[in-house]
C-alpha cells in the first residue's frame, strides 16, 4: 500500500519515475524553467516536479479503503507513478529540493471538493487533504542561499501558500490566539490613535482620528480594544459605508449642490423608472423582461422530469471590482472577485439564476520579455503588488477558472494597458490594477421581492471566430428569441485631459456598443456605473465630481439611468517616494431587453465583393487625438479629448435600431480605440477577406485614420446603400460610404486620393494579435501558441458540408403524451444539464433531472429510462483528475455501480456523454467497450497546450455505428469545445488499432478544407489520431469532448453559412437519431 497510516497524518505522492509522468506536464515544465531561469537563475538547467497529497486522518484504513484511496489519487492511466515514498531527491551542492503547498491555518477549495469524493466513496476517516509541489532543480553549479530563497519564492503565492520546510507531520499550527488587547486612548489622545492607525494599517484620515478620539475619549470613556479599531476599520470604510461617494463635496471652497451619489440615483427619472424593478437596494439590479416559455424540473431539489412552464422572467445585472486582492495576489484575487460577484446575482431577490459574465482588465505597462514596445518604459514597481504582466495573465486565468466551474461563460468584456508620464509630470499607471467582474442573470417575477428575515432565522464571431462583438446577448430561453443585450463603455485616457468629456465619452461608447442588438428602447436602457480613482488624492476628487456631473447629463440627455453600481476610491500605489496614481476610471455597463434576440448583427463583413461599408459620423465635424491609442504608442497624451453629442447619437442609435429590425444592415462595428482605420480592419479580420477604402477629408490623414470620436461603421448591400444613407439622412445624422469589401485578403486605403495604406490582410492581422500571442506563450505551451499564429496566414472560411437535410422534429414527436424518458444525470460541478435538457425535449424525448445522490440514496433508479446523459461541467472542480471523483462515486458504490451495468447491458437503452461526461465514460469502461484493462483504456488527459480550451472548432462525421450519428456520416461543421482535458490518449496501441477496426471512433478534427488534423488549434488538445469522440461496437454508447447540445439551435451558431438555407440546426439530427432509434426498438 503506497500510503502509511502510522500517524495522523499520511503522506502519497504522485510524480515522476520512470514508466510515469510528472507532476507538471512536460509544456508547464518546461515554461517554468524558462521563467526560473530569467528570473531566478541561468545555473538551472532542468526541473522535476511531483504532487504530494498530505492527509489528515483519524483512523486506519481498512483494506477496502486503501484500494479506493490509490486508485483516487492514483493517475488513472499512469498508476505506477505514486507511493508514500518520494520519488524526487536532491542528491548533491548542484541539485535543490523545496516543497511549497497551502499555509496551514485554512482549509483549500481543493481539500473541500477532495473530501467531498474520499466522504461519498466511504473515506470518512479523512477530515482534510492538501496537496503540496516539490520542485527538484538540477543545476550547472550551486545555487547561493538568496537563489534557492528567490526559486521558492517564485513557485508559490505568499498570501495563499507557504514552504514546508520539512514533510508536515499535522495541520496543527501549534500557534495560540493572542488575548484581546487595550490601548491607552484615552491617557495619550489622538496620538495614540495615529500611531495604531500607522501600525495596523487602519487607513484612518485626520476626519476618522478626530470622529473616533472623541468617540472614546468624550463619549464612550474607555480605552478601545484592537478588535474594535479593526472592526471599525473595515465596517466603517469607504468600501462599506461609501462616505465618499454619498458625502457633501466642497470644491475650491465651494459646496455643492449635490452629492455624487445623488447625481447618479437622478438619472433614475420616474418616467426612467417604468421599465426598472430592482434598482440600488438589492445585491443586483433588474429591469422588467418577457413572459418566457422554457422548461424546468417539475418538482426542483427531486429527480423528477422537465416540464414546460411559462412565467415572466426579468433581466438582471450587477457589477463590481476585486482590485487590491489581484494586485497583491492575482489568480485567488480574481476568482474570489468573481465568486463574489455571481453570489451576488444569485441573491437578488429570493434567488436568481446566474446566466453569462462580462469583464475588465486593466494593468499597467506589460513589459513583454523579448517582445519590446517602443513607448513602455522599464520603471520600478512596488513589491507588495504583482508586476503588470502576472496581473494581466493571472488574474484573467482566476476569474476564468471560477467562472468555468460555474458553468458561466464570458460573452463580453475589455483590457488595457496603461503606463505614461504625463506633462504635468506625474507618473500614471494601473499599479494597482482593475480586475471588473459583471453578470447578467435573470430572475422569476415571483422571487422579485425578499421577505421579511424572522428571528433565529466572453462573444466571438465570423467564420475564424474572433474576439470582436461590440454586443453580447443571451436568450432568455432555448424555446424563444426574446433576451438581454449588455455592453460596456469605459475611456480613462481622456479623463486625463477632460474628466467631463471622458464621463459622456464613456456612456457615448456604451450605446455605440450596445446598437447592434434591436432592444426594446434606448429610454429603457439601464446601466451600473463602476468607479475607479484615487479620489482623495489632491484633485482627484474634483475631477471625479466633473466626470459624474458630466456622465448625469449625458444619461439624461439620452434616456439612459444608472440602477446600481459600486466605487474602488483608493487607486494609487507608493513607489519609492513618489505615489502613482491609476488612471481615474468610470466604466459603465448598459443592459436592455430584446425582443428578438436574432436581430443581433456582429462586425465581420457577411458579403465580400457585393458590399459596402457606410461610415456614420457621431463625432460632430471633430477630429479630436488627444487620449488616442495614437497618442500613446508617441508616449503622448494630446490636448483635445474627443467628447459625445448625446443628441447627434440619439438619432443615430434609433435610426441604427430601425434598420436592424428591417434586417437591412448586414454587420457593424463602432469607432473607438484605435480609431476609423482599426475598426474597418477588424470587420475584415472578422470577415476574412479585404476592402478598398477611398475617403476624402478636411483633416490630416493621422487625424482621419486615427482620432477615436463616436462613430459607426455598417456593412450593406450594394443595392442598399442609398436606402442606409437616406434613413440617416432623414434624421440628420452624416453618413458616407468610405469603402468596397473585397473578397480578396487585401486592404488598400486612399485619402484624398493618396495610397496610404496598400498591404495584405493577413499581414495585418497579424499584427494584431501579434500582443495575444506573446501572452499565449507566456500562460501556455509556446510550441501551440507558435503554431497557432503561424497558422493564421493560411487560415479562411471553413468548407463545411452536410451529407442531409436538417428536419425539424416531427410534430406529433413533440406532442405526444407517452415519451421515451432520458436521465440527464449530473453531479457535484456539473454545469451542461439545462442545455442537455433542451436539447434531448427539443427532439421529443421526456428529459428527467436526475443527481448521483438521487441514485445513491434510492430516490430514483434507471429501469424506467431508455437513455442516460452524463453532462459536462467540472464535477468536483476536476480536483484529483477530471471525472475522476465521479467514476468513483460510481464505482466503488455497490448498488449504484451495479444499476449502471445493468443500464448498460439491456439491449434497448443508449447513452451519452460529453465533455466531463465523455471524460467519465472513458473511467467506467463504457467505450469503446467493456472490459478493458484499466491500465490500456483509452483516457482523455490535459490539452497538450496546457491550458483551458474554449473555441469553435470544425470536426467531421466518421463512419461508425453510433446511433446518434447515423445519416451524418461524411459531414463537416462546426461545434463549441470547452474543455482543459480533451486529449485523447491511448495508452495500448493493440487496443487503439481494434478500435479502429470496430470503426469505434466517431468524429474526428478537421482543418478549414475538411482534411483530418493534428495542427493546433483545429486540432485543439493534441488528440491522437485527431479523435473527437468514441462509440461502443454496437453503436448504443457514445462519447465526445464537443458540446453539440450548445449548438442544437441556429441563433447560438457564431458563424452560419450563407449557403445553408435549414430551418434548424444541423446538431438537432444527432438528437432526433436517438429518438428515432428507441421507436425502432
Amino acid at each position: 500500500m503506497p500510503c502509511s497510516t502510522s500517524s495522523s497524518m499520511t503522506q502519497c505522492r504522485r510524480g515522476a519515475c520512470a514508466s510515469g509522468m510528472p507532476g507538471l506536464t512536460e509544456a508547464a515544465t518546461e515554461s517554468l524553467l524558462r521563467k526560473a531561469k530569467k528570473s531566478v537563475s541561468e545555473k538551472i538547467e532542468r526541473i522535476e516536479t511531483e504532487f504530494c497529497y498530505n492527509l489528515q486522518i483519524t483512523s486506519d484504513f481498512t483494506p477496502e479503503q486503501k484500494i479506493v484511496l490509490t486508485w483516487l489519487l492514483s493517475e488513472s492511466y499512469n498508476p505506477k507513478g505514486f507511493s508514500d515514498k518520494p520519488f524526487l531527491h536532491a542528491e548533491g551542492d548542484k541539485e535543490y529540493l523545496t516543497e511549497v503547498g497551502p499555509r496551514l491555518n485554512f482549509s483549500t477549495a481543493w481539500s473541500t471538493n477532495a473530501i467531498s469524493i474520499f466522504h461519498v466513496c466511504g473515506l470518512d476517516n479523512i477530515p482534510r487533504a492538501e496537496c503540496s509541489r516539490r520542485y527538484l532543480l538540477h543545476c550547472s553549479e550551486a545555487l547561493t542561499e538568496e537563489e534557492k530563497k528567490a526559486f521558492t519564492s517564485f513557485v508559490h503565492d505568499r498570501m495563499t501558500e507557504q514552504p514546508y520546510l520539512e514533510p508536515l507531520a499535522s495541520f496543527k499550527l501549534g500557534i495560540e490566539p493572542a488575548p484581546i488587547k487595550t490601548y491607552p486612548v484615552l491617557s495619550m489622545g489622538r496620538e495614540e490613535l495615529k500611531e495604531l492607525d500607522a501600525e495596523f494599517g487602519l487607513s484612518f484620515d485626520d476626519q476618522d482620528l478626530d470622529f473616533y478620539t472623541h468617540l472614546f475619549c468624550d463619549v464612550m470613556k474607555r480605552d478601545p480594544t484592537d478588535v474594535e479599531l479593526f472592526d471599525i476599520a473595515q465596517s466603517n470604510s469607504e468600501h462599506s459605508r461609501h462616505w465618499f461617494f454619498g458625502g457633501n463635496m466642497v470644491i475650491d471652497g465651494e459646496k455643492k449642490p449635490r452629492s455624487l451619489f445623488r447625481i447618479v440615483k437622478d438619472t433614475l427619472t420616474e418616467e426612467r423608472r417604468k421599465n426598472s424593478v430592482i434598482a440600488f437596494n438589492d445585491n443586483s439590479s433588474a429591469i422588467r423582461g418577457f413572459e418566457i416559455s422554457t422548461i424546468q424540473p417539475e418538482h426542483p431539489g427531486l429527480p423528477s422530469k422537465f416540464v414546460q412552464q411559462k412565467f415572466m422572467s426579468h433581466i438582471l445585472l450587477s457589477a463590481e471590482t476585486h482590485n487590491f486582492p489581484s494586485g497583491v495576489a492575482p489568480f485567488p484575487g480574481a476568482e474570489t472577485g468573481t465568486g463574489g460577484r455571481i453570489r451576488d446575482v444569485q441573491a437578488t431577490g429570493t434567488g436568481a439564476n446566474v446566466t453569462a459574465s462580462t469583464v475588465g482588465y486593466s494593468v499597467g505597462a506589460l513589459n513583454i520579455p523579448g517582445y519590446e514596445l517602443p513607448w513602455e518604459e522599464k520603471w520600478e514597481y512596488p513589491s507588495n503588488l504583482a508586476k503588470p504582466l502576472t496581473i494581466e495573465i493571472d488574474a484573467s486565468n482566476g476569474a476564468s477558472d471560477y467562472g468555468n466551474k460555474f458553468g458561466e461563460p464570458v460573452i463580453t468584456g475589455f483590457t488595457r494597458s496603461f503606463a505614461q508620464r504625463i506633462p504635468n509630470g506625474e507618473r500614471r499607471e494601473y499599479l494597482k490594477p482593475i480586475m471588473f467582474s459583471g453578470g447578467v442573470g435573470q430572475l422569476d417575477d415571483r422571487h422579485l421581492h425578499k421577505g421579511q428575515p424572522e428571528k433565529d432565522m466572453l462573444q466571438c464571431c465570423g467564420p475564424l471566430h474572433l474576439p470582436l462583438s461590440d454586443v453580447a446577448v443571451f436568450a432568455q430561453s432555448p424555446f424563444s428569441t426574446t433576451g438581454c443585450a449588455t455592453a460596456i463603455g469605459e475611456q480613462p485616457v481622456k479623463g486625463l485631459i477632460d474628466p467631463a468629456a471622458m464621463g459622456r465619452l464613456t456612456v457615448g461608447e456604451a450605446c455605440t456598443n450596445l446598437v447592434w442588438a434591436a432592444i426594446t428602447d434606448i429610454e429603457d436602457v439601464k446601466c451600473s456605473g463602476n468607479w475607479m480613482w484615487a479620489s482623495k488624492l489632491e484633485g482627484e476628487g474634483a475631477a471625479m465630481y466633473d466626470c459624474c456631473e458630466a456622465m448625469g447629463k449625458a444619461m439624461l440627455e439620452l434616456g439612459v439611468a444608472v440602477d446600481g453600481g459600486k466605487d474602488s476610491l483608493s487607486m494609487a500605489a507608493k513607489v519609492g517616494e513618489e505615489v502613482v496614481k491609476a488612471p481615474g476610471t468610470l466604466v459603465v455597463s448598459v443592459y436592455a431587453g430584446c425582443p428578438d434576440i436574432s436581430l443581433t448583427v456582429t462586425p465581420d463583413i457577411k458579403h465580400a465583393g457585393r458590399s459596402s461599408l457606410v461610415f456614420v459620423d457621431l463625432s460632430g465635424g471633430h477630429a479630436r487625438l488627444g487620449g488616442s491609442a495614437l497618442a500613446q504608442t508617441f508616449k503622448q497624451l494630446g490636448d483635445a479629448s474627443p467628447d459625445c453629442d448625446t443628441a447627434l447619437l440619439k438619432r443615430a442609435f434609433r435610426a441604427t435600431q430601425r434598420l436592424l429590425r428591417e434586417r437591412v444592415l448586414l454587420a457593424g462595428h463602432d469607432r473607438s480605440d484605435g480609431g476609423l482605420l482599426t475598426t474597418v480592419l477588424e470587420m475584415c479580420f472578422g470577415g476574412d477577406c479585404g476592402c478598398v477604402m477611398e475617403a476624402t477629408t478636411e483633416n490630416s490623414v493621422m487625424e482621419f485614420l486615427f482620432n477615436e470620436e463616436l462613430g459607426l461603421v455598417v456593412e450593406v448591400d450594394d443595392a442598399k446603400v442609398a436606402e442606409v444613407l437616406a434613413a440617416y439622412e432623414a434624421v440628420q445624422v452624416p453618413a458616407r460610404v468610405i469603402a468596397k469589401t473585397q473578397v480578396a485578403n487585401r486592404v488598400k486605403v486612399s485619402v484624398n486620393g493618396a495610397v496610404v495604406l496598400d498591404e495584405d490582410e493577413k499581414a495585418l492581422h497579424d499584427l494584431w494579435e501579434a500582443t495575444s500571442f506573446e501572452l499565449d506563450k507566456l500562460q501556455s505551451n509556446p510550441a501551440c501558441a507558435e503554431q497557432e499564429q503561424e497558422g493564421l496566414k493560411k487560415r479562411h472560411k471553413p468548407a463545411w458540408k452536410l451529407t442531409y437535410e436538417p428536419r425539424a422534429t416531427p410534430a406529433e414527436w413533440l406532442a405526444s403524451a407517452s415519451k421515451y424518458r432520458v436521465a440527464i444525470i449530473r453531479e457535484e460541478g456539473s454545469n451542461g444539464d439545462r442545455e442537455m435538457a433542451a436539447a434531448m425535449y427539443a427532439a421529443g424525448f421526456e428529459p428527467w433531472d436526475v443527481h448521483v445522490r438521487d441514485l445513491l440514496s434510492g430516490r430514483i433508479t434507471l429501469e424506467g429510462f431508455r437513455g442516460i446523459v452524463f453532462v459536462g461541467g467540472f464535477s468536483y472542480a476536476d480536483v484529483l483528475e477530471s471525472a475522476r471523483g465521479w467514476a468513483a462515486t460510481i464505482l466503488f458504490n455497490k448498488d449504484l455501480k451495479a444499476q449502471f451495468e445493468a443500464f448498460y447491458a439491456r439491449p434497448d437503452t443508449f447513452s451519452l456523454g460529453i465533455c466531463n461526461g465523455c471524460q467519465l465514460m472513458a473511467q467506467l469502461n463504457f467505450v469503446p467497450w467493456k472490459g478493458i484493462e484499466e491500465a490500456k483504456q483509452p483516457r482523455f488527459i490535459q490539452n497538450k497546450s496546457g491550458r483551458f480550451e474554449s473555441r469553435f472548432v470544425n470536426v467531421r462525421v466518421e463512419k461508425s455505428n453510433a446511433i446518434m450519428l447515423q445519416g451524418m456520416e461524411g459531414s463537416t461543421l462546426g461545434v463549441w469545445v470547452a474543455h482543459g482535458e480533451g486529449r485523447c490518449f491511448w495508452p495500448d496501441d493493440a487496443v487503439k488499432e481494434e478500435a479502429m477496426r470496430q470503426n469505434c471512433v466517431a468524429l474526428k478534427y478537421v482543418d478549414d478544407d475538411g482534411n483530418v488534423t493534428m495542427e493546433y488549434p483545429m486540432n485543439p488538445n493534441g488528440s491522437e489520431g485527431a479523435v473527437v469522440g468514441l462509440t461502443s461496437p454496437d453503436g448504443r454508447h457514445l462519447c465526445m469532448m464537443p458540446h453539440p447540445e450548445r449548438l442544437f439551435m441556429k441563433y447560438q451558431w457564431p458563424y452560419w453559412p450563407e449557403e445553408w438555407e435549414s430551418p434548424v440546426s444541423p446538431w438537432l439530427k444527432m438528437f432526433q437519431n436517438a429518438r428515432e432509434w428507441c421507436e425502432r426498438q
